[in-house]
């Protein structure tokens, strides 16, 4: 009876710590968004094109028309000094930095709304964090996944990047952003950034990467990281986010991605 006493009072404590962790959790949050379908529009092989808060070049830097979702490359910044938290602050920036300081990051949910260029173009596409030096490789999927067929695609970013690469990565110049790419058989007409903080210094959860429905195998087990090496791509002060975009030569990417 004793040992029953004390496995329950062990159970509810426990129960207790636990609510505290998840009611001490935080999340804050980036969006971006775009047309679907984008403009279709004629450009020179250094060219790009703007679709809401996205910037648009072909990956192979050739004259054509870009927009419609095939061999190109995809940029975007998601902005956190946006988020509600920081909005009405004095400086949002610094406010910005002292969250991240005093918190610990738990899990960094990406979701993205995709439309590939082409039956099953998807297969094979990458994604990272411009900055880091890994990429995502093999885009999970349920197929058939026909062009046209716009679905949520959500990642778990903290399964390829650490907490603390993707914290120094949010604080780093320009502090408060965090720049994505995209490459390159698909129309990304939405993307949201959720980064989970805990006070407490203790994760609720350990997260792993899923998809919105069952992933075969064969495309899981693609979920690689890949270098960037290849790509030249130059953030800093060279491009900034929204309208803003200044990417013309400053901007350029390497076919072996």
């Amino acid at each position: 009876m004793k040992y029953s006493n004390k496995k329950l009072i062990i159970v509810l404590l426990l129960s207790l710590f636990f609510s505290i962790s998840v009611a001490n959790a935080e999340t804050i949050t980036a969006t971006v968004e775009g047309n679907n379908p984008a403009d279709e529009v004629n450009v020179d092989g250094s060219g790009s094109i703007t679709n809401g808060d996205f910037l648009i070049k072909d990956r192979h830097n050739l004259d054509r028309v870009i927009g419609d979702g095939e061999n190109e490359a995809t940029l975007w910044a998601f902005d956190f000094k946006e988020d509600g938290r920081f909005q009405k602050s004095e400086d949002s920036t610094k406010d910005l930095r002292e969250f991240i300081r005093k918190n610990i990051l738990c899990s960094a949910k990406l979701t993205l709304t995709m439309t590939p260029g082409f039956n099953e173009g998807i297969n094979g596409d990458t994604i990272g964090i411009v900055g880091l030096k890994k990429f995502v490789g093999g885009i999970p999927y349920s197929a058939p996944w026909d062009k046209n067929d716009t679905r949520d695609i959500p990642f778990y970013l903290t399964s390829f990047y650490t907490p603390s690469e993707i914290d120094n990565n949010l604080k780093s110049f320009p502090s408060g952003y965090i720049y994505m790419l995209y490459y390159d058989d698909a129309l990304i007409s939405k993307a949201k950034l959720e980064l989970d903080y805990s006070s407490t210094g203790i994760c609720p959860s350990k997260r792993s990467i899923k998809s919105v429905s069952s992933i075969p195998r064969a495309i899981s087990d693609q979920l690689v990281n890949k270098s960037s090496a290849g790509i030249t791509f130059f953030p800093g002060d060279q491009f900034f986010p929204g309208d803003q975009f200044f990417p013309g030569d400053q901007f350029s990417l390497g076919d072996n991605f």
